[in-house]
């Protein structure tokens, strides 16, 4: 398993789709979402330690660590998988959620991108769809200008490979 496309690849320009590719969601984003749940919890707990409630620290410290593995388990359980025909997001721990594109369905490739998404080089790659008006957002993924090059390559290879298989000589 990947967690990034490129990770292992030497040459980045020459890469062809012979396998599909699972991306996900880069781990500054699961590092900064726990370190946001453990800095609330120290909170609470310095707030009741004043008064001495070891059942209250305990609850609290109990349901940390069913939100920290909360957070784990969606992390791992969400992925897209880019391959040559398209590309697919699939969500959830107990029932799961598939959107799929078609390659040659998507009409452009953008890349949105924060300043601290710039700084520790993640971002979202967004493939937009004019026929359901619906975009696919391949969400806080690592060196996402490069993965979206790879997919708008990919596009317009799929692209003119289906306008040759158009022209029918007479």
């Amino acid at each position: 398993e990947k967690h990034g496309i490129f990770k292992s690849m030497k040459n980045k320009s020459n890469i062809n789709f012979k396998r599909n590719y699972k991306v996900r969601e880069t781990m500054w984003v699961l590092f900064s979402r726990l370190f946001v749940c453990e800095f609330v919890v120290i909170f609470f707990i310095y707030l009741f330690t004043t008064q001495v409630h070891v059942l209250s620290v305990f609850i609290i410290g109990f349901l940390n660590l069913i939100f920290v593995l909360w957070l784990f388990i969606s992390w791992v359980n969400t992925y897209y998988i880019i391959s040559k025909e398209g590309m697919s997001k699939t969500k959830g721990v107990f029932f799961r959620k598939t959107r799929t594109f078609d390659i040659s369905s998507i009409a452009s490739v953008k890349v949105r991108q924060g300043i601290i998404g710039r700084i520790l080089k993640y971002g979202d790659v967004i493939l937009e769809n004019p026929l359901t008006k619906k975009d696919l957002v391949i969400e806080r993924i690592n060196e996402p200008y490069l993965q979206a090059s790879l997919i708008e390559k990919q596009r317009l290879k799929e692209i003119s490979t289906n306008e040759n298989k158009k022209i029918v000589p007479l």
